[in-house]
């Protein structure tokens, strides 16, 4: 990824108690002419930040299993920039719902088929999404950034196992087995009210022309973690939003052109960008690459 694309900011997912970014770090630094990566990962925190710029402190502000925040300060050419990496909550997966399945939730526990007497609709919808720890996990970034008087540019990026507001619209209803369901997600919703900007959705506004889907995407090793395998479960579940003094200028996704569907590897037939990874795709979400202009340096680019 970084050979390809010399991204100054990667955010790095851990699985299963095995940390990567150690030695994902050690294979960049290997070679001086890439220069010096730093990195920002604490603990059993299952999500972490690989930084070409100086990391000057970091800490965890939500700690879970599967299910972390980390919090990084650090300088993008003498600008502070603040960044917090997310995983959120995967269980309560409440867009399964109006295609057919469970959302591990207390309502629809488990991730097999609904039962035929299951009736969704917004009521449904909202309370089970709203069970999930995601709306307290977005609070407790949002508590954090309120805590300080930054004017600088914050991220927020991650995995949030949640689709955006802007993606279940009225132009979508009947796409990606959405069952004419539109829906303000409220993790995505909370982020927007206050003063986020979703940064694919800013450089691509219309989610029909560019869906923007990362999840589920095929992998290298031809197999799937697809969680309603006889529906098109396509999301866009992998964000990164600014605030502050940072213009999103691109956004394109990253890994193989093919996703998912009714259990089958297909190939993306929208109009997103999609870079295929020069080496083996092992994950099952595809990755988000933005270029920001940060303020008031218009020359710094952040690539995420």
């Amino acid at each position: 990824y970084q050979r390809r694309v010399h991204g100054s900011l990667v955010e790095v997912r851990n699985y299963n108690g095995q940390s990567f970014t150690e030695r994902l770090l050690e294979l960049l630094n290997r070679d001086p002419k890439r220069g010096q990566y730093h990195g920002a990962f604490l603990g059993p925190s299952d999500v972490a930040l690989v930084s070409r710029h100086p990391i000057s402190g970091s800490r965890v502000v939500w700690e879970g299993l599967e299910q972390s925040i980390v919090k990084a300060e650090l300088l993008v050419h003498g600008t502070a920039v603040k960044v917090y990496v997310a995983h959120l909550d995967y269980t309560h997966y409440t867009p399964n719902l109006p295609r057919g399945y469970c959302d591990a939730s207390g309502f629809f526990p488990g991730w097999g088929r609904l039962p035929q007497v299951a009736e969704i609709g917004i009521d449904e919808l909202a309370a089970s999404n709203r069970s999930s720890l995601r709306p307290q996990q977005v609070a407790a970034i949002l508590d954090d950034v309120d805590k300080e008087s930054f004017k600088g540019p914050v991220l927020v990026t991650g995995d949030f196992n949640e689709p955006s507001g802007l993606d279940w619209v009225d132009s979508t209803r009947h796409f990606y087995d959405h069952h004419n369901l539109v829906y303000q997600w409220d993790t995505t919703l909370a982020l927007k009210k206050a003063g986020f900007q979703d940064c694919y959705r800013v450089v691509h506004p219309d989610p029909v022309r560019n869906p923007g889907h990362t999840w589920p995407s095929a992998v290298d090793c031809n197999r799937t973690t697809s969680w309603a395998p006889m529906a098109d479960e396509r999301d866009r579940l992998d964000y990164v939003f600014c605030r502050g003094p940072a213009t999103p200028i691109a956004a394109q996704l990253w890994g193989p052109k093919e996703s998912v569907v009714r259990g089958v590897a297909t190939a993306d037939r929208s109009m997103d960008t999609i870079e295929r990874a020069a080496s083996n795709w092992p994950s099952d979400h595809k990755g988000v690459l933005v270029t920001l202009r940060i303020d008031p340096h218009p020359g710094a680019c952040l690539l995420m």
